[in-house]
């Protein structure tokens, strides 16, 4: 008995046919064209058969000028961030940094970075230099 083989693959739920018909007018067999694919390949992405790879789903976000979340349906924005709640903050505060502070800035972070040998006096110097751009 082939039950493996008559069995129906479980069909994903992804939002491609609704991005396409409010991002363009255009057919899945247009799209397919664009994209380089086979019309019955696209059609079997926007059913969900079979789940879409990393690959396929990037290019297909990057041709409508979406999100792949966009396309897998999550509604929020993730809220995974590599950095800490400090480092979104202090490139936050970087980006509304005059340019010569934030070069002062870069400069004794830069020597900081050398480690403890670095030569203290090269570090405060570099900090004494912005005080003079400010005033």
């Amino acid at each position: 008995m082939k039950a493996a083989a008559t069995r129906e693959r479980k069909a994903h739920t992804y939002f491609l046919q609704e991005i396409r018909e409010s991002t363009t007018d255009k057919t899945q067999k247009l799209v397919a064209e664009e994209l380089g694919v086979n019309p019955s390949t696209y059609n079997s992405w926007e059913r969900g058969v079979p789940a879409l790879s990393s690959d396929t789903l990037i290019m297909l976000s990057r041709h409508f000028g979406c999100t792949p979340n966009d396309i897998l349906g999550f509604e929020t924005e993730s809220s995974f961030s590599p950095y800490t709640e400090a480092e979104t903050m202090l490139v936050s505060l970087f980006r509304r940094t005059p340019r010569e502070v934030q070069d002062a800035v870069f400069t004794i972070l830069n020597n900081a970075a050398k480690g403890p040998g670095y030569p203290k006096e090269a570090i405060l110097e570099a900090m004494g230099s912005s005080s003079h751009h400010t005033s």
